[in-house]
């Protein structure tokens, strides 16, 4: 073969594998461009779609790898498992979603007047329902709570129910978990008192590192490879010193 066509044919040989490669990482994402994304949620998803918020994160790091899609916030402050099952199909089946998240049970507790078993029924109805409507569902465990790394009843639920039910688990409080054991393992002498790693000072709304790690565990249930998630990370705004975060990516 001449040396230029040779050239001229490992270019385009060259060209056709990258594009090969780039459409097999997008066919292994739970989601194609042009897909709408129901983000369920309470205070913490609402917030979630702020600027620096974890929704705002998964949708722009699927667009980075070229996967672009629609993000529908369907986060309400002070919700519970109750009021997102009365709500459910006005704010999730009347979007017509290609995929929805469930991020339930900070406020799901005998405060809100709700007890482990009813947060067990609504939980399990609005994941029945999303699947009778052929709508992929991810389910996120609940995050920490300041620095408590206790494990709770309402976590090992979600965790055994999405074994049931085979549903993609995006497991935020095991990964939250492993963040501070790993931080608090490091910085032994920190004060008592000293402002929390993952949350703004109120102890349960995600500052910009945990939000970070919320949209990190989604991106990877998602189907995104260690190597991509690196690389759009990178395009993430730059997490300032623990305990700077000022706020928690409110909209």
């Amino acid at each position: 073969m001449i040396p230029s066509l040779r050239n001229a044919f490992g270019i385009v040989l060259l060209g056709v594998m990258a594009s090969f490669l780039v459409s097999q990482a997008r066919a292994d994402v739970m989601v194609k461009s042009g897909d709408k994304i129901v983000f369920l949620g309470d205070s913490i998803t609402h917030q979630g779609g702020g600027a620096e918020g974890w929704c705002t994160l998964v949708v722009s790091s699927l667009k980075a790898i070229g996967v672009d899609v629609e993000q529908v916030n369907a986060g309400r402050g002070g919700n519970t498992s109750r009021d997102m099952a009365a709500r459910f199909e006005n704010d999730v089946i009347s979007k017509k979603p290609a995929l929805m998240t469930l991020l339930c049970g900070t406020n799901d507790n005998p405060n809100h007047g709700l007890s482990l078993e009813e947060s067990k029924k609504n939980i399990r109805e609005i994941v029945e329902k999303t699947q009778a409507a052929g709508i992929k569902v991810i389910i996120l465990t609940m995050p920490v709570r300041g620095g408590n790394l206790k494990e709770n009843d309402y976590n090992e639920f979600i965790r055994a129910f999405a074994k049931e039910k085979k549903i993609p688990l995006a497991d935020v409080f095991a990964e939250m978990k492993k963040t501070l054991s790993e931080y608090n393992a490091k910085n032994p002498s920190l004060p008592q008192k000293s402002p929390p790693l993952l949350t703004i000072a109120d102890g349960t709304h995600m500052n910009q590192r945990g939000n970070q790690v919320i949209a990190q565990c989604v991106l990877t249930v998602l189907g995104l490879s260690p190597e991509q998630i690196s690389k759009v990370k990178a395009a993430w705004p730059p997490l300032p010193p623990p305990g700077g975060e000022a706020t928690s990516g409110k909209k």
